[in-house]
């Protein structure tokens, strides 16, 4: 079973993601900041990490900086997913290395998709 790190803020989308993907044969990992996701990436060492970008303590530039330092953890595939969508943001994560960007509101299908072909689970 894959493991999915899920780190977003909003706390009524996180549980309709982890749901949504808990229900698609997902182990589901859930944080409500940045700090706390950064942690729980470094202890789990999750499949792939679904990310916000604003977020309080750590935002999800800083999530996916600290992340790619990290030789242990550097590599795990990370997707954003994010109101704000203008083309400096979009430009600013592929930069950071961000594996994909995907704005809200949240299509949960074309994010299972991703995920999936992301992980080669096709």
């Amino acid at each position: 079973m894959k493991k999915i790190l899920l780190i977003e803020d909003d706390e009524y989308l996180r549980l309709l993601i982890e749901r949504f993907l808990k229900s698609e044969g997902f182990n589901v990992l859930t944080a409500e900041n940045g700090f706390i996701g950064l942690v729980l990436a470094k202890e789990q060492k999750p499949d792939l990490i679904v990310c916000d970008i604003k977020m309080p303590v750590l935002d999800g530039y800083g999530v996916l900086e600290n992340l790619r330092k990290d030789l242990k953890i550097g590599n795990i595939p990370v997707f954003f997913i994010s109101f704000y969508a203008d083309e400096e943001m979009i430009e600013r994560a592929y930069q950071l290395g961000v594996n994909d960007y995907l704005k809200k509101p949240l299509d949960l299908n074309e994010l299972l998709v991703k995920i999936r072909q992301q992980l080669n689970l096709n």
